[in-house]
C-alpha cells in the first residue's frame, strides 16, 4: 500500500474491495476482503473546494380541517436534487485520474474496475463471486448521493448499485443500495454484527428492467433515515441506527446468473445535507 504525503496529510484518493458470499453460506462466514489504495497530490484542494447544499425541508401540513389556513409548499419526495441547487461534488467520469492514480483499471478475482469512454465500468467474469466494490476517498455524512448506471447483459438476480456509509476501504462494513436486473431493490448493511437485507428486495415499476438499460439510482441518507430513489422516483424510506458516521461511498456489482454481467456508470454526484 502507497502512501503520498502532504505535510502531515494523508488522503485517500481510490479505493477497492471485495467480500465474497456463497449462496448456500452465511453470509458472516464466507467474508474475504481485499484493497488497492492510491493517492493524489491534487486531492486536497478539490476537497477543500467542496460546497454545501440545504436540505429537504420536512412538510407542513394543516391540522383543524374548519379552519381556513393556506398550508406551507409540501416538498415532494420525488427527485430531491430539484430542490437542492448545485451539487457539493460530481464526476462526469470524463477522466480516470477522478478514480485511478495511474493506468485505467484494478482487478480482483475475475472483477475488473475500469475507466473507458467516459464510464467507470465495473464486470464480473464468472458468477456467484460475491460482491465486488470500488470506493472514493470522499466522506460524506448526511447527503443525497446519486448515480446513473447502464446495465450490459443480464438477467434476474444480477445485482449493483451503491456503497455509502463504508466504515473502511477493506472491511465491508457499510450500506449497499442493491438493485436488480428484474426490477427489485433492498438496502443491505453489513457490520460487526453481521449481514443484514432492510427491506425484502420489493419490486418496482420505477426500476428499469433488463439487459441494455439505464437507471439512475439515488439515496437520501441523514441521520439514522435513508430514502431510495430510482429515476427521480421515490421508491421506500427506512430507519436504521447501526451505521451513522460519516463513510466512503462508490459503487458493486454482484453477478448472480450472468457471468460477464458488466454495469457501466455515467456520473455521479452528492449533496451535502446541513
Amino acid at each position: 500500500m502507497k502512501r503520498l504525503m502532504i505535510g502531515a496529510i494523508l488522503l485517500f484518493f481510490s479505493v477497492a474491495c471485495v467480500f465474497s458470499v456463497d449462496q448456500g453460506s452465511s453470509f458472516d462466514d464466507q467474508v474475504a476482503t481485499r484493497a488497492a489504495v492510491a493517492f493524489t497530490a491534487t486531492a486536497l484542494s478539490e476537497q477543500l473546494s467542496m460546497g454545501t447544499a440545504s436540505p429537504m425541508p420536512d412538510s407542513i401540513l394543516p391540522t383543524d380541517t374548519e379552519s381556513i389556513v393556506t398550508p406551507s409548499p409540501t416538498i415532494s419526495l420525488d427527485d430531491p436534487k430539484l430542490n437542492l441547487g448545485q451539487p457539493s461534488w460530481s464526476d462526469d467520469l470524463s477522466s480516470a485520474s477522478t478514480w485511478f492514480s495511474s493506468g485505467t483499471e484494478w482487478v480482483s478475482d475475475g472483477t475488473t474496475f475500469y475507466a473507458d469512454n467516459g464510464y467507470l465500468s465495473a464486470k464480473s467474469d464468472s458468477i456467484n463471486q460475491g460482491f465486488r466494490w470500488y470506493l472514493n476517498y470522499r466522506k460524506p455524512k448526511d447527503a443525497y448521493l446519486e448515480a446513473k448506471f447502464k446495465v450490459e447483459t443480464c438477467s434476474g438476480d444480477d445485482q449493483y448499485g451503491l456503497v455509502f456509509r463504508a466504515a473502511s476501504f477493506d472491511e465491508g462494513f457499510a450500506y449497499y443500495y442493491i438493485v436488480t436486473c428484474d426490477g427489485r431493490y433492498d438496502i443491505r448493511r453489513w457490520d460487526q454484527g453481521g449481514s443484514t437485507t432492510l427491506l425484502n428486495l420489493p419490486s418496482s415499476e420505477h426500476i428499469n428492467k433488463g439487459t441494455g438499460q439505464e437507471n439512475i439510482l439515488g439515496v437520501w441518507v441523514k441521520g439514522n433515515t435513508i430514502r431510495l430513489y430510482a429515476n427521480g422516483s421515490f421508491l421506500q424510506e427506512t430507519t436504521d441506527n447501526a451505521l451513522l458516521n460519516d463513510g466512503y461511498f462508490g459503487l458493486f456489482i454482484n453477478a448472480r446468473q450472468t457471468p460477464g454481467f458488466t454495469v457501466k456508470m455515467d456520473e455521479i454526484a452528492y449533496w451535502l445535507l446541513d
